[in-house]
């Protein structure tokens, strides 16, 4: 193999696939990008970990001879990383791999290519079109509800939903609830899948700095792949069975606020600055047209009021701070309403406009039990 491509482009692609290298392995081929090209049209770059792989092509590079071999990944990168910004010649004999810019020059044992795991193969029957904006902005405004616990492998992904012309996301760790929804132009048959929280991260990223305008996504038992202009990404998606969180979001409240999501936002993070550790709960006190923010330590306490249209009975209740400030970092909206019920029982944020009460997103929280 003989291939030469600029290092802005090289480097981009490692960027890619580089996040679907296996950090924990006793198998050195899955530390390793695979570099091959095919029909002298592209290079492609591949990593798999055999939860994700990621393919990027690289359409802009001059191939004199064709052929593949597999490079350990973080020396690869660092490698590029370092030389200067030439064009970089890349040629392989007997797996070594002879990487030359400028006055440079490095020799690297590489691996077979043919003990290189390979993608699964997809029949591209059925496909979902979703925008790329709104595909990456639903995974961020959820993926901070996903469970880290691996004892619950389906909490640790996300449900995605796409029915009755929409795309809804969901994730949950046992204490809130994150739910986003998107119209879809198009008609398309129902599916459900739960995709590994890592793999949505990933592509979300991936979007944040891709031109592509839509995600192409296809489906089959056990696997998803998720198409963009530049590179597809195949996941193995979480077997079981996700809560049946649709009548969690009820509208039985006996309280409803409505009140600025900005300064509500910083109320929060003002009354939690005494805490560093940022998980002492703190407690609302709702009475007419405003809501007492408190928090205690051992030795330290913090107090704010805030005004806010309340409408139904008061209330005292406690929550996790973090999980407040997450909901409330992810509503793009700048006016909110929050549902209550019972010192016990959860609260509902939603965004909200005059027009329409309930927008595209609304999160759900437990309280912690107040102490007295």
């Amino acid at each position: 193999m003989n291939i030469i491509c600029s290092k802005e482009i090289l480097l981009n692609g490692i960027n890619t696939v580089i996040k679907a290298v296996s950090s924990r392995t006793t198998l050195p081929i899955l530390e390793c990008i695979l570099i091959s090209t095919e029909n002298n049209n592209a290079i492609r770059l591949t990593c798999n970990n055999l939860e994700m792989g990621i393919e990027s092509a690289l359409l802009e590079a001059n191939i004199i001879n064709s052929g593949s071999v597999a490079i350990n990944a973080k020396t690869f990168f660092e490698i590029v990383r370092k030389l200067p910004d030439n064009n970089i010649s890349i040629s392989v004999k007997e797996n070594i791999i002879i990487i030359k810019s400028g006055r440079s020059e490095f020799k690297i044992a590489g691996q077979d290519a043919n003990d290189f795991p390979r993608l699964p193969d997809f029949e591209k029957s059925g496909v979902y079109k979703i925008s790329a904006e709104s595909f990456k902005t639903m995974v961020k405004q959820t993926i901070f509800s996903v469970s880290m616990d691996e004892s619950k492998p389906v909490l640790m992904g996300e449900l995605i939903e796409i029915k009755d012309n929409n795309i809804n996301m969901v994730a949950l760790d046992g204490f809130r609830i994150s739910f986003r929804t998107e119209k879809i132009l198009e008609t398309y048959q129902d599916i459900e899948l739960i995709v590994p929280s890592k793999t949505l991260g990933d592509l979300a990223r991936i979007l944040s700095s891709s031109e592509t305008k839509d995600v192409l996504l296809y489906v089959t038992d056990k696997h998803a792949l998720f198409e963009l202009e530049e590179c597809k990404i195949i996941t193995r998606l979480i077997d079981g069975s996700f809560l049946k969180y649709e009548n969690i979001f009820t509208d039985d409240y006996k309280t409803i606020v409505k009140l600025n999501r900005h300064d509500f936002l910083e109320s929060i993070e003002r009354v939690t600055v005494i805490d560093d550790s940022k998980k002492m709960p703190i407690k609302f006190k709702l009475e007419e047209e405003k809501i007492i923010i408190s928090s205690n330590t051992e030795v330290d306490t913090s107090r704010e009021e805030i005004a806010a249209n309340i409408d139904g009975d008061k209330l005292e209740i406690a929550f996790n701070p973090k999980y407040l400030i997450d909901a409330l970092k992810a509503i793009e909206s700048e006016k909110i309403s929050v549902q209550f019920t019972t010192s016990l029982m959860p609260c509902i944020i939603k965004p909200y406009s005059e027009e329409n009460l309930s927008l595209n997103a609304k999160y759900l929280i437990l309280p912690l039990k107040l102490k007295g």
